[in-house]
């Protein structure tokens, strides 16, 4: 029987697959005020990597993007950063994907 390799990633990435759990995961932790404001209908997965000015690639967990319900043409990124550890540095690496 084959070991499985990082089994908590896997099993994270598995389940936020499907689009209603990650519906359902943002309308229950994110605040009212922002809810409220987002169309959860639009949830589209975007890319998962990014490569820093050294050409290091980095992976995310999941990153959706979801559009205003005022139709305005800005959308939000919402990063998922899943640890099966606890890492010191984890608010810096959430930055450095998003910037």
């Amino acid at each position: 029987m084959t070991e499985i390799t990082n089994p908590h990633d896997r099993f994270f990435k598995e389940v936020f697959t499907l689009r209603k759990t990650a519906e359902q995961f943002l309308q229950n932790y994110l605040p009212p005020d922002i809810t409220k404001l987002l169309d959860l209908d639009s949830l589209e997965y975007t890319k998962d990597t990014f490569i820093d000015k050294h050409l290091k690639e980095y992976f995310s967990d999941l990153l959706l993007k979801t559009y205003f319900k005022d139709g305005s043409r800005g959308y939000v990124y919402i990063l998922f950063e899943h640890k099966s550890y606890q890492e010191p540095l984890t608010a810096f690496h959430l930055l450095r994907y998003m910037v």
